[in-house]
């Protein structure tokens, strides 16, 4: 199924969801939280997974956790009542935003910039490449671009990963304040 919905809501609380067909993924200060939405008047827990969580975005029954200073958690969530551990991929500064494209998982590690990691083998990631930038908080990648939210320096950074292994820096924004999340939509980005 594909995503219908991927937000992330700030830290406190409740960090960031996404949501594929009915169920959702809550990532919050309670670890990983997945609640069936089929009635919206009515969710239903499913499961729970404990862990710092900032982030979750989930492909083909893996759950990829931004987990701050625990890096990367990949959990199975093939059975949402029991999700299980799968790896770890200890990132160098502190995992607060993840995306997944295709086998690249893309991490906005908050003093360590984006982290570039090959998740084609779930139980064994590895480091693609990063690049350098102060603060990343949340990533979302398009066409080839790595769009990064910068808290306190740089505000938005686009970085060209058409090559990524070797990210290249193609320009940003200063938005004169704290960028904790953003979202690209066409040609804009929010």
């Amino acid at each position: 199924a594909s995503p219908q919905l991927r937000s992330n809501t700030g830290h406190f609380g409740a960090n960031g969801i996404y949501v594929v067909g009915n169920t959702a993924y809550l990532a919050g200060w309670g670890g990983l939280s997945i609640i069936d939405v089929s009635d919206v008047d009515n969710p239903v827990p499913l499961g729970n997974y404990s862990t710092r969580a900032e982030d979750v975005y989930v492909v083909d029954q893996i759950a990829y956790v931004a987990a701050g200073s625990d890096g990367l958690r990949l959990l199975d969530v093939s059975n949402p009542a029991n999700p299980s551990h799968v790896a770890t991929y200890d990132t160098p500064g502190s995992a607060l935003g993840v995306q997944i494209v295709g086998d690249l998982a893309y991490v906005a590690d908050h003093r360590e910039g984006l982290q570039i990691l090959n998740v084609s083998n779930p139980a064994n990631p590895t480091s693609v490449a990063s690049f350098s930038t102060l603060f990343s908080e949340e990533v979302e990648e398009v066409n080839n671009r790595a769009y990064l939210a910068n808290n306190f320096v740089n505000g938005l950074q686009v970085v060209d990963v058409s090559n990524p292994a070797a990210p290249q820096l193609l320009g940003g924004y200063d938005v004169r304040g704290e960028a904790l999340q953003l979202e690209v939509v066409g040609s804009s980005v929010y």
